[in-house]
């Protein structure tokens, strides 16, 4: 399993389907691999998705929501709370 820990695009390049040619890119590099990410910002949630994440626990914590999202056919059912660390 890889873990995700940071990718972006630019505000005036969004919407342009970067993040989907992003994110092609790096599961080339790890195929058949398993992905997981967290995000504590609630509108990359519904993108995730888009792309094919599962959200397996979102919790509040210190004025962040945060979402443990995976995407990849080992993880289909499998609880990952145990995995999400709070620091």
């Amino acid at each position: 399993m890889w873990t995700l820990e940071f990718i972006g695009v630019a505000e005036r390049a969004r919407g342009k389907g970067l993040t989907r040619v992003l994110m092609s890119r790096i599961e080339a590099d790890l195929s058949p691999s398993a992905l997981f990410l967290t995000t504590a910002d609630p509108r990359n949630v519904p993108m995730y998705q888009h792309l094919g994440f599962t959200v397996h626990r979102a919790l509040e914590m210190d004025g962040l929501s945060i979402s443990a999202m995976s995407r990849g056919s080992h993880l289909d059912g499998e609880n990952v709370n145990s995995k999400v660390v709070a620091a």
